[in-house]
């Protein structure tokens, strides 16, 4: 397949020298040092050390070193994987992982080279439905307990770990997609993605069994949070961000929350002591631009200083000065980054399509199809304002910045 863009050469679709080109015209040159394999990683956490990245794989539970950046073991993911979903023990070796279905799987890690999948935990559906399409994790009680959104089901899971006993069951709005905890504030912070239950007399259709509110136009209406009192087991305010809200971060001091708006390309920031929107932040290369910047990951820096936000329509990470809440600058990452986290000076990216459908170790005449698939991670240590000027350039003209601006006009 080629791509022709203007008066310049026709580029042939897939890995070249140094770069990619992807099915959509656009050049992938992501920073720093990669790794790759044949998946389609959606999720990552790093251990308690910082020396391992363990990843969440369509089908596979992968461990990467962080110094010799390479994977040194993986293991098989049972049921496939959700969009979301994975979080370490701050106790034990262990790590928490949710699959498509209704499980809670958890692999045991002691030796990271030979990760060993332990146990499974079951989240059933509700309402004759099997499966319930675990998403986020939050930890409770130094680990002995989760909160596990339950997309199909609308409710988040209060797990027991040790006995895989679900505690309770909180019901929540349509679609829970991620959780945090704030103990300041005694706190659970949950994405609805598809908004509110809708009243009555709202314009609805059915997504996985569910009303979900539309507009005119057959789209999801609105994308909400809701605040879960934590010792009342129960919703105690819901407040409206952008549409799809998904991953959350909380500041350093859990006194403020950042969410991405996937279909907004805005972070709403929450004031948790008012359980209230106050401010939005757009995450744009360029404010002209039209949508389709999809953050879906953020993470925040321990002087809450900078957001580094996972804008996965721009094969980028947008860093974001939260005083001004501008961005300042983008980081060029691999195809469709899925989660960023701040590892030191380095940040680690997941990026779901990596360099397309062909695996970089694929030997000469292989065939080649679109089931295809070569995942990757990049560490890249953290820019100084020359660098990051640089980087910037880059995305703007590898994501196709200028034309599409000329194409507006």
């Amino acid at each position: 397949m080629l791509v022709l863009g203007g008066c310049e050469a026709p580029k042939r679709v897939g890995p070249s020298n140094g770069y990619a080109v992807t099915s959509t015209g656009q050049i992938v040159r992501g920073a720093g040092e990669r790794v790759s394999f044949a998946g389609r990683p959606v999720d990552s956490d790093a251990s308690t050390d910082g020396k391992y990245v363990f990843v969440k794989d369509f089908n596979r539970f992968r461990v990467i070193e962080v110094a010799g950046w390479k994977e040194v073991g993986s293991a098989e993911l049972p049921g496939g994987s959700s969009l979301y979903g994975i979080a370490v023990s701050p106790s034990k070796p262990e790590v928490y992982v949710t699959n498509s279905k209704k499980s809670l799987h958890v692999y045991e890690v002691s030796d990271p080279a030979k990760p060993r999948l332990s146990k499974s935990i079951e989240l059933p559906g509700i309402d004759g439905r099997e499966n319930s399409f675990p998403c986020g994790i939050a930890l409770l009680d130094a680990g002995k307990r989760a909160l596990v959104c339950l997309s199909m089901n609308n409710s988040v899971a209060k797990v027991d770990l040790e006995s895989g006993v679900v505690e309770q069951e909180i019901g929540v709005g349509v679609a829970p997609y991620c959780v945090v905890v704030s103990e300041k504030f005694g706190l659970a912070i949950v994405s609805e993605q598809g908004g509110a239950r809708p009243d009555v007399d709202a314009d609805t259709a059915p997504s996985a069994g569910t009303d979900v509110e539309v507009d005119d136009r057959g789209v999801v209406e609105s994308g909400t949070v809701a605040f879960v009192n934590l010792k009342k087991g129960e919703v105690s305010k819901r407040v409206a961000t952008g549409l799809q809200p998904s991953e959350i971060a909380l500041s350093a001091d859990q006194s403020l929350a950042y969410v991405c708006n996937s279909n907004a390309d805005t972070v709403s920031v929450l004031d948790l002591a008012e359980a209230a929107v106050k401010s939005s932040i757009e995450v744009k290369p360029d404010p002209q631009m039209p949508f389709g910047s999809m953050p879906n990951s953020v993470a925040v820096s321990g002087d809450n200083k900078r957001l580094y936000v996972a804008n996965a329509g721009n094969n980028a990470v947008a860093v974001i000065d939260i005083g001004t809440q501008k961005p300042i600058g983008f980081i060029p990452t691999d195809w469709f980054p899925s989660d960023v986290l701040l590892l030191g000076n380095r940040l680690v990216v997941t990026n779901n399509k990596g360099r397309g459908a062909r695996a970089d170790d694929a030997k000469p005449g292989t065939a080649l199809n679109v089931h295809g698939k070569n995942g990757t991670l990049l560490k890249v240590r953290l820019p100084n304002s020359r660098q990051l000027a640089e980087y910037t350039r880059r995305v703007k003209s590898d994501s196709l910045v200028p034309q599409t601006l000329a194409a507006l006009e």
